[in-house]
């Protein structure tokens, strides 16, 4: 995606074509985070399932994350798998556009101070503060999206992601889309 985006700034004369603007970075990791999704989903999935096994009266009991895959497969369907993908979708894109833009940002401003000296407490500084910048605004629909990889597969409370917000809204207010986020 990035020599895509190089390849436009040279045949728009930009001086600098590697150098991509913050908009350019954020398309790139838009794009980065929509790929991610489709694998992602399924298996954040199994993951929420296998982590909440035993819990809520469930009766399920997986002996692993390939047996998990083949019964819920088996019992529900393929699709089944991407319960929540919408949710990922719109969440990893959000995110990973925010990190690119962010993180080349943070990265450009720091190094251009320090004579493009690179040090470790500087980029683990640059990486935590565009985590934090990610997950503030990609929380909440993270939040939906475990809902509803956490819902009972047979009777979903939340039959698509929209019906999701608006039901964690009316039960929750606002502070059901941020629980877990504070300690």
């Amino acid at each position: 995606m990035k020599s895509l985006m190089t390849t436009k700034n040279m045949k728009a004369n930009i001086s600098s074509p590697e150098k991509l603007s913050l908009g350019q970075y954020f398309v790139c990791g838009g794009v980065a985070g929509f790929a991610n999704s489709f694998f992602a989903a399924p298996i954040e999935h199994i993951r929420i399932r296998m982590q909440l096994q035993g819990q809520f009266n469930s009766k399920t009991n997986f002996t692993g994350s390939y047996n998990a895959v083949k019964s819920i497969v088996r019992h529900y369907g393929l699709l089944s798998l991407y319960r929540g993908f919408v949710a990922t979708m719109m969440r990893d894109i959000l995110a990973f556009a925010i990190f690119f833009c962010s993180y080349e940002t943070l990265k450009e401003k720091a190094f251009e101070q320090s004579q493009g000296n690179k040090n470790l407490p500087t980029l683990i500084a640059i990486g935590s503060l565009t985590g934090l910048l990610l997950w503030v605004p990609s929380y909440p629909i993270d939040v939906v999206k475990t809902k509803m990889q956490a819902d009972d597969l047979k009777n979903p409370e939340f039959k698509h992601t929209s019906d999701a917000v608006r039901k964690i809204y009316r039960n929750e207010k606002l502070k059901g889309f941020f629980k877990g986020f504070t300690p």
